[in-house]
C-alpha cells in the first residue's frame, strides 16, 4: 500500500542529517510511497540533489525577520509578532495541502515547529540527529520539546543506544534506534603511503577541531615535518586559523572549505580523525571506515560506540587533546595497527547493512501507520491479559537482527523473527514478570547462536552449587533440560545416569560422542523415565509456554526429587539492553516471587532462592530449587 510521507528538514546543505533524509526519501520512494520533502531554505543552498520523482516544497524564511520588520522598537516588535503568526498560518496551510499520512521530521527545532503546524495531527516520527543533552537549540524549541516528545501521535527515533537511553529517561517515551544509511559503495581505497591525516567536519566547537589542532601541536617535530593535518568543512574558519597561527603550525595544518570529492580526498588519507565533543551518527566516520581508512575517533556522547562495535572497528579515545595526541602518536608509530584497522574497519558495511536499515524503517513506519497496535499478550507467569500501558520497551524486528549481528556475531534470517515488525516487552503489574510479544526461536536460530564464537555461557555458577551433592550420590538419575554441554557430563558415571534434552543437533552429536543419552524433546523420552534431579538452567526463559513445560518436568520427578531452575531476573535493570534478552532468544523474564508462586502452584515444597556468591550484588540471574 502506498503512503503519502512528508520528510521535513531545515535545509539540504552538507550534513549528516541532510544526507540521511535524502537517502531515506529515495528508499521510501523505491518502496512505492509518495514522498515529499519540505525544507526551509532556497535551492541555491542545496548540497544534495533531490532524487527524481520526489516532490520538494520550499517554505523559505519562516519565522525570520530579514528586512521584513522596520520602524521604531515598538513597531518592529509588533511586526515581528504578526509576521510569525502569518508564517505559522502559512505553514499550516502548506501541511494541509500536502495531506501526509506520516511526517518524518529531522532535527529538534524543525520537529517542534512541524508538530504545531501539523493541522490534522497525523502521526509523526521525530528523528534526533545529535545527542540532545549537548546540542543547543533555540529557547522556544527547548521549552516546547518535552511536550512535543511526549505527545500521543509522536514516535521518537535516534541512531544510537546511548542517545536512546538518555531520551527515554528524559521524555518518558519509547525511543527506536535505527542507524543511518551507509550507501552501497564500498571498497578499499586506503593508501598506506599517504602522509595526510584528515578531518571532514563543520567548523564548530562541537566538532572538536581545536582539540585536534592542540593534539597535533604535541607531536614530535619530526612527525609534524613528515605528516600533515588537513581539515575540510563549512563554516567560519577564523577561530581555528588563529589557533594554528598561535601554535606556529601553519606549515603542517591546513584548513579547507567543504568538498564534494570526499572519496578522492580519502584515497590520499593515512588516518581519518574525528575529534568531536558530541555527535549523532557521523556519516563521515562510516564513509571513511567503509573505504578502509584507519580511524581515530573521540569516544564522545553519540552513536560512535554502536558504529565501531565498542572500539573493535576503529580506535577510540577520550575527547581531549592529550588522549587524541596519544592516539595519533600510537597510530603513526605502528604500521601493523594501521593495517589491522584498514582490514576490520570495512566490516562496518556488513554490520550496518543498508538493506536491513530500510527494513528497520519499514518496521517502524508500518507500525506507526498501523496505529501502533499489538496483538493481545498474556503474562507467561500469572496468565493475566496484559495492557499496552505495561509496555516497558520496544524494538524493531530488523533492529534486533542488526543487534544480534553487531553484539554477538549471530546471523539471523527474517524468517526466524516472528511476532510482527515491532516487538514489545510487557512488565506485568500483578506479578512483575516480563513477557515479550515475539515467539521463541526455531532450531535454525539456535544453531546460528551456537555457531557464533561470541555466544557462550562463561559462568556456570548454578552447576557448581549442585555439582558436589550430585557427584557424591552416584545412584541419582539426572535430567539436564536445555543445558547444552554442561558440567554435569563430568559427574561420576555420567554416561549411565545423565540424560540431556537439547534443541541443537550439533550439541546432541557432541554429547552422543561422549556416550551421553540425548533427546531433542521430552516427547522422545521413554514413558518409564523418571528422575531424582532435574536441572533446568537458563532454558525456561526461551520457551513460549513455560508453565506447561515446567509442569511436564515436575511430572518426571520422583517423590522427594528436586528441580533447580536458573533464569534471568526481571528486576535486573540492564535486562533489556542485550538483544539476547529478546525474542527469538528469550520470550520471558520471571520475577523471583512469580516463579516461586508458580512452583508452589505445581506442588513443589522447601523452595530455596540462591544467587551467585562469587559476584557481589549479583542481580542478573537467580537459581530457585524446589522439592516434589
Amino acid at each position: 500500500m502506498s503512503n503519502r510521507i512528508c520528510i521535513v528538514i531545515n535545509s539540504l546543505v552538507q550534513g549528516g542529517a541532510q544526507k540521511s533524509a535524502i537517502l531515506l526519501a529515495s528508499e521510501l520512494k523505491l518502496s512505492g510511497n509518495d514522498v515529499q520533502i519540505l525544507t526551509f531554505y532556497p535551492q541555491d543552498t542545496d548540497f544534495f540533489e533531490v532524487p527524481a520523482g520526489i516532490e520538494i516544497q520550499r517554505f523559505i524564511y519562516p519565522f525570520q525577520d530579514r528586512g521584513r520588520a522596520k520602524g521604531n522598537k515598538l513597531t518592529v516588535r509588533f511586526q515581528r509578532v504578526m509576521n510569525r503568526l502569518r508564517d505559522f498560518g502559512e505553514l499550516r496551510k502548506c501541511f494541509s495541502s500536502i495531506e501526509p499520512d506520516l511526517i518524518i521530521s529531522f532535527e529538534a527545532a524543525t520537529s517542534v515547529l512541524a508538530y504545531f503546524t501539523n493541522k490534522k495531527s497525523c502521526p509523526m516520527i521525530i528523528s534526533e540527529r545529535i545527542h540532545p543533552a549537548y546540542h543547543k537549540i533555540p529557547l522556544w524549541a527547548k521549552s516546547l520539546r518535552p511536550f512535543v516528545y511526549r505527545a500521543k501521535n509522536v514516535t521518537l527515533h535516534c541512531q544510537g543506544k546511548q542517545i536512546a537511553d538518555w531520551m527515554q529517561k528524559k521524555y518518558k517515551n519509547s525511543v527506536f534506534v535505527v542507524p543511518n544509511f551507509l550507501g552501497s559503495k564500498n571498497s578499499d581505497i586506503w593508501s598506506g603511503n599517504s602522509k595526510k591525516i584528515k578531518i571532514f567536519s563543520r567548523y564548530s566547537d562541537q566538532k572538536g577541531i581545536d582539540l585536534a589542532i592542540h593534539a597535533w601541536s604535541k607531536l614530535p617535530v619530526d612527525l609534524k615535518c613528515l605528516y600533515s593535518l588537513e581539515i575540510f568543512g563549512d563554516g567560519d574558519r577564523s577561530k581555528f586559523q588563529k589557533i594554528i597561527d598561535d601554535l606556529n603550525l601553519s606549515s603542517s595544518v591546513k584548513l579547507f572549505g567543504p568538498t564534494k570529492n570526499v572519496e578522492i580526498e580519502l584515497s590520499d588519507c593515512l588516518i581519518f580523525l574525528l575529534p568531536s565533543r558530541f555527535e549523532g551518527f557521523p556519516n563521515s566516520l562510516t564513509e571513511a571506515m567503509k573505504f578502509g581508512i584507519p580511524s581515530l575517533v573521540s569516544d564522545c556522547p553519540s552513536a560512535i560506540r554502536d558504529i565501531t562495535l565498542n572500539g573493535k572497528l576503529a580506535r577510540l579515545v577520550e575527547p581531549n587533546s592529550e588522549k587524541l595526541f596519544q592516539g595519533l602518536f600510537e597510530m603513526l608509530s605502528d604500521q601493523e595497527l594501521l593495517q589491522e584497522l584498514n582490514q576490520i574497519g570495512r566490516n562496518v558495511s556488513k554490520f550496518f547493512n543498508d538493506e536491513n536499515t530500510i527494513s528497520e524503517w519499514h518496521d517502524l513506519i508500518n507500525w506507526v501507520l498501523g496505529h501502533r497496535n499489538f496483538l493481545e499478550v498474556d503474562c507467561k507467569s500469572c496468565q493475566r491479559m496484559l495492557s499496552t500501558k505495561e509496555i516497558i520497551a520496544m524494538r524493531t524486528k530488523h533492529g534486533l537482527i542488526r543487534e544480534l549481528l553487531t553484539d554477538w556475531n549471530i546471523e539471523v534470517s527474517e524468517a526466524e523473527m516472528l511476532g510482527g515488525g515491532i516487538l514489545a516487552a510487557y512488565k506485568c503489574e500483578r506479578c512483575g514478570t516480563v513477557t515479550f510479544s515475539g515467539e521463541q526461536g526455531a532450531v535454525d536460530f539456535y544453531e546460528a547462536c551456537y555457531a557464533s564464537r561470541s555466544y557462550s555461557r562463561i559462568d556456570s555458577w548454578d552447576y557448581s552449587v549442585i555439582f558436589d551433592e550430585l557427584n557424591e550420590k552416584p545412584n541419582l538419575k539426572i535430567l539436564d533440560f536445555g543445558g547444552g554441554i554442561s558440567p554435569l557430563i563430568k559427574l561420576n558415571g555420567s554416561h549411565d545416569r545423565v540424560v540431556v534434552v537439547d534443541l541443537s543437533e550439533s550439541i546432541r552429536a557432541d554429547l552422543e560422542n561422549k556416550n551421553i543419552e540425548c533427546h531433542s524433546s521430552l516427547s522422545s523420552l521413554s514413558s518409564e523415565k523418571i528422575f531424582d534431579f532435574v536441572m533446568f538452567s537458563h532454558t525456561i526463559e526461551h520457551v513460549d509456554d513455560p508453565r506447561n513445560l515446567l509442569k511436564s518436568l515436575v511430572d518426571l520427578l520422583k517423590k522427594g526429587g528436586k528441580i533447580a531452575i536458573t533464569t534471568p531476573d526481571s528486576e535486573n535493570t540492564g535486562l533489556l539492553d542485550s538483544p539476547l534478552a529478546w525474542p527469538p532468544h528469550h520470550t520471558v523474564a520471571f520475577k523471583i516471587t512469580a516463579l516461586h508462586d508458580l512452583m508452589s502452584e505445581l506442588g513443589l515444597k522447601d523452595i530455596q532462592i540462591l544467587r551467585n556468591s562469587e559476584i557481589q550484588n549479583s542481580n542478573f540471574d537467580f537459581m530457585i530449587v524446589g522439592v516434589k
